[in-house]
């Protein structure tokens, strides 16, 4: 059943794209982002130490994880509740206890 509210196709679309791993056919796309990628997460980190940190759309890729050690606390959100659930079981997995996942 698809959803009327914008942010419920919206969460629909991600869980569907976290599910069925569809991202993982974007890897030339974020081959090619990886450069400006890096250069945000640098930014990110130097400005985290010891900084409660808000992730918007933590998903699969979560940022947190390479600020984790850095901050006092990371607020990973996301619309899809598959993604969230994913990046908790990850921050879990790492032993991340100051990665809360909404």
């Amino acid at each position: 059943m698809t959803s009327r509210d914008p942010v419920g196709r919206q969460a629909e679309f991600f869980d569907t794209a976290f599910t069925e791993r569809t991202r993982e056919n974007l890897s030339g796309f974020y081959a090619v982002c990886a450069t400006s990628n890096r250069v945000f997460t640098d930014a990110i980190a130097a400005r985290s130490e010891g900084a409660r940190v808000l992730e918007i759309g933590c998903g699969d890729d979560a940022q947190a994880f390479r600020i984790a050690h850095l901050a006092e606390r990371v607020d990973a959100i996301d619309v899809a509740p598959v993604g969230v659930r994913r990046t908790r079981e990850e921050a879990e997995r790492r032993g991340f206890a100051n990665v809360v996942c909404h």
